[in-house]
């Protein structure tokens, strides 16, 4: 096929240090077919096999866009942010913090947990109901527990198409539960990894923010080709440190009709802040 997508030169990718692999002692035999030498104990990734790779995986992904949804998985800290600019841009899924087991093998399970955070959304953005201070602090520490986990996958559905992950090492539980639901990988293997553990192996350096921005891009441009921008749309929102509404009813006082004065009583409360309004 044509791909329309522009892909990294020599030039670019040595730049990046994408060539760059781990100690030689260090290697998985399975990867000899992608290290092109050895310098001062290292062993060096063969950048034209890294390009073809790359050239593959783009293809399999503007034709998986176009069908449904794709997952990033990353939980590196260093290249957090990187992979959820880059999923967020692709309208795509993302797990950057925590692989919750049975994502992908236990959905229906998982989904209630889903299910929960945006319930809790729903509620701080229409205000919360006869609660306490302390009371609202235990729901926005439940919020944070859940979002920890859940926030780039609250508006999954169903399986998704296709999983991009960096160092599938690192990230085995995905793995091997995407390999179980006969889900495709698009994987950045370095010299230490099985490449055979992935659908789509892209060897490259997965440590290095410019090797791995210089590689994802590519695919997240693949993704928006495919899914032509109607992927995922994300509400990212931090309501730990967000003021919310306690309502307290009419209930609570004289009856409305005796004493409109009672009729309502707001009450906002923020981490930092207590205002009263009635």
């Amino acid at each position: 096929m044509d791909l329309q997508v522009s892909l990294p030169t020599i030039e670019s990718l040595m730049e990046a240090k994408v060539h760059l692999g781990h100690l030689a002692k260090h290697w998985h035999p399975a990867y000899k077919r992608f290290i092109s030498g050895k310098a001062n104990g290292f062993y060096l990734i063969d950048l034209d096999m890294t390009i073809s790779k790359l050239k593959k995986a783009c293809e399999f992904l503007v034709q998986a866009a176009s069908k449904g949804d794709i997952i990033w998985v990353c939980r590196k800290k260093h290249l957090s942010n990187l992979v959820q600019n880059l999923a967020i841009q692709s309208k795509s899924h993302f797990v950057v913090s925590r692989w919750i087991g049975g994502l992908l093998t236990n959905f229906d399970v998982v989904r209630t947990s889903i299910n929960k955070l945006i319930k809790l959304e729903q509620t701080f953005e229409k205000g919360v109901h006869d609660r306490t201070k302390y009371e609202l602090m235990i729901m926005k520490r439940e919020w944070k527990r859940l979002y920890r986990s859940f926030a780039g996958v609250k508006n999954l559905t169903k399986k998704p198409v296709a999983l991009i992950v960096v160092d599938p090492v690192f990230e085995y539980s995905a793995v091997i539960e995407a390999t179980k639901m006969s889900i495709p990988v698009i994987g950045i293997v370095d010299t230490d990894t099985d490449p055979n553990l992935v659908t789509y192996p892209i060897p490259a350096n997965d440590d290095l923010i410019s090797s791995v921005s210089v590689i994802l891009e590519p695919l997240s441009k693949a993704i928006l080709l495919g899914n032509k921008g109607k992927g995922v749309e994300h509400q990212l929102k931090d309501y730990s440190n967000i003021q919310v509404q306690i309502l307290k009813t009419a209930n609570d006082y004289q009856s409305s009709d005796d004493n409109p004065d009672f009729a309502s009583e707001v009450v906002i409360i923020s981490s930092d802040n207590v205002e009263e309004n009635k």
